[in-house]
């Protein structure tokens, strides 16, 4: 029982440092080049030309980040329930035979690590649709938006 144990927990907690790694990549990859490439190059152009797109493209950002933020606590969350069944089974060990715990939380641990599971996913996919609103609407309405703005001035001059 504990071998299945230990092989549940070491799965499921190796499926969460997956998920977490590929949403930090996203986040510190091309979040951040785009944050650097519109905030810091481009800002006062499209603040100036298009303020209305880019302050919807800006909220959309924070909604992408809110989104990643909360993939990540609840894989802490899980991560967490991980942790505490093996720490449960330990503390009760001296208290009753070692098979009532490692019976009694052992079970749990493949319940929970699917419910986890199914729940992180929900989340993710609700980040996955926030980046896909950010990227395909809100960052290509503002480059459209504002070029399109930047040619008509240029051909009024």
């Amino acid at each position: 029982m504990g071998v299945q144990f230990n092989d549940i927990s070491d799965k499921c907690s190796a499926h969460f440092d997956e998920v977490s790694q590929m949403v930090l990549r996203v986040q510190n990859g091309f979040i951040k080049t785009v944050v650097n490439a519109v905030y810091q190059d481009g800002k006062d152009l499209f603040l100036l030309k298009n303020r209305n797109d880019f302050t919807e493209m800006k909220v959309q950002l924070f909604a992408v980040l809110d989104a990643a933020k909360d993939v990540q606590l609840k894989i802490e969350s899980a991560q967490y329930r991980l942790s505490n069944n093996a720490g449960k089974i330990n503390r009760y060990i001296g208290k009753k035979a070692l098979w009532t715990y490692q019976h009694k939380y052992g079970a749990r641990t493949g319940s929970n690590c699917e419910e986890d599971r199914a729940v992180v996913e929900g989340e993710v996919k609700k980040l996955t649709a926030a980046y896909e609103q950010f990227l395909r609407h809100n960052l290509n309405s503002l480059f459209k938006n504002t070029q399109h703005t930047l040619s008509t001035e240029l051909h009024t001059v």
